[in-house]
């Protein structure tokens, strides 16, 4: 997918400047294993596509305290595909970890057969205010192009810019809105409580289906009757839970 296209950010915004894998290593704080990702070839290329901030894109900063929003970058990892599920969320983190400002994250595997989307929240260090740590991630599910009113809301133009935290937080609720695709159906922009909502359901969900997995499994190695009738009440119980749960998302205002 070619990332400037989907996101169309306004010409001033856009770069196109490789972040070395040298550079990357002679950051402060990053660990052996950290840069033992960035060894060889499994990392292809890191560069910026582009910087959203108040110079170039008319979009307040937003400081206080705890958060500080100066610049949004919009970065793009290429990984060799036989390593990409292995490695992508390891190798986005760390581009999150380094880099002071927040970012969106886009990993892709060489063949362009998948990528993600990740975004995190970062708060200042309190005890040196120009480091910032990680308080929270969100990866994106499979990105997918058949999904085109996701990749619509994704355009500069459909974000909120009232400041630039507005502004990345609204590419936080659009992925995790696209994350509940698989419960829901339909992508569609929600707002704030809702999505929340939507996700707690949705974990739970998940959740719920785990057990039915490892009751499934268990059944392939029971061959006591008794036992085998508790279990199929179990998972019978816990598809009843799931319906319950998705009968209350289609009975909900959306």
């Amino acid at each position: 997918m070619n990332w400037k296209e989907i996101f169309k950010l306004p010409e001033n915004c856009s770069l196109n400047i490789p972040i070395t894998k040298v550079s990357l290593k002679n950051q402060d704080g990053i660990t052996i294993s950290e840069s033992k990702l960035l060894d060889g070839s499994n990392v292809q290329s890191i560069r910026i596509f582009g910087v959203v901030s108040k110079g170039n894109a008319n979009i307040p900063e937003w400081l206080d305290a705890t958060q500080s929003f100066v610049e949004v970058y919009f970065i793009s990892v290429n990984l060799r595909g036989e390593v990409y599920e292995k490695n992508y969320k390891s190798v986005a983190r760390l581009i999150h970890k380094l880099i002071p400002h927040h970012c969106v994250v886009i990993s892709q595997s060489d063949d362009e057969l998948v990528s993600h989307i990740s975004l995190s929240t970062k708060n200042i260090n309190k005890n040196d205010n120009r480091l910032r740590v990680i308080s929270d991630e969100l990866f994106s599910i499979v990105l997918s192009e058949s999904q085109q009113e996701f990749l619509n809301a994704l355009s500069f133009s459909r974000a909120n810019t009232l400041n630039l935290k507005s502004f990345y937080d609204y590419y936080l609720q659009i992925i995790k809105n696209y994350n509940l695709i698989d419960l829901t159906k339909q992508f569609k922009i929600r707002n704030y409580e809702r999505t929340e909502e939507l996700l707690t359901i949705n974990e739970s969900v998940e959740n719920y289906q785990t057990e039915i997995n490892t009751h499934l499994k268990q059944l392939k190695s029971i061959t006591q009757m008794s036992e085998k009738v508790r279990i199929n009440s179990e998972i019978h119980d816990l598809k009843q839970k799931i319906n319950e749960l998705k009968a209350k998302i289609e009975n909900g205002k959306d």
